[in-house]
């Protein structure tokens, strides 16, 4: 594939109906909107500034990809594997992540507003300053994540898992956090007014000048 050329390879792409090995790829700023990319091995592509909006991508090898700036609004991940992709400031507005493996991936000042994340690995995960407002995070895995000055207004996080994460001045106002472990987080300064704390596990946990407790 290291031989053909971007246009090539997006015509085998709509011309093929069955997973490609695209390993290391070049598709900086492609056109893949509505792209069928199911199962496809796209380890380590180049798809910063690429257009992945409405694509299928269930199931997919990302592992090391980059993806820094792409747009995925409502892109179809589940069970995609994205471990330590870089997906710095990408939208991914409305994107379908259940059960994705997103730990150590990069998502720094992303936008997942709305986004389904429900059951999805990030532990470990860089999320500072990412946009997560009524986002879907039920039973997901945010171990030791880094969510430094994030915003999960509204999100759901019921049955989450945030052991040693850090939610040093997070927005949580009106979150629901019923059931979800946050033993050992950091949550300094952040903002929990509202937010449902039922059955929460906050054991050695930082609440120092948090709001709403």
């Amino acid at each position: 594939m290291g031989k053909l050329t971007k246009e090539h390879i997006l015509k085998l792409i709509a011309l093929f109906n069955k997973p490609l090995n695209l390993r290391n790829v070049d598709l900086r700023n492609a056109n893949l909107s509505q792209a069928n990319l199911f199962r496809y091995d796209l380890t380590g592509a180049h798809l910063t500034g690429a257009n992945l909006s409405y694509a299928e991508l269930s199931c997919a090898l990302l592992s090391g990809a980059d993806l820094m700036g792409a747009k995925m609004k409502y892109a179809e991940f589940q069970k995609a594997n994205l471990h330590q992709a870089n997906l710095f400031r990408s939208d991914l507005t409305g994107a379908n992540l259940t059960q994705a493996n997103l730990s150590r991936t990069c998502l720094m000042d992303s936008d997942l507003t709305g986004a389904e994340l429900s059951e999805a690995n990030l532990s470990y995960a860089e999320l500072s300053e990412a946009i997560l407002t009524r986002a879907l995070l039920h039973s997901t895995n945010l171990s030791y994540a880094d969510l430094y000055q994030a915003n999960l207004t509204n999100a759901f996080l019921a049955g989450a898992n945030l052991t040693g994460a850090n939610l040093s001045f997070v927005d949580l106002i009106g979150a629901d956090l019923s059931g979800a472990n946050l033993s050992r987080a950091n949550l300094t300064g952040a903002n929990l007014t509202g937010a449902h704390l039922t059955g929460a596990n906050l054991l050695e946990a930082n609440l120092y000048r948090t709001k709403g407790i």
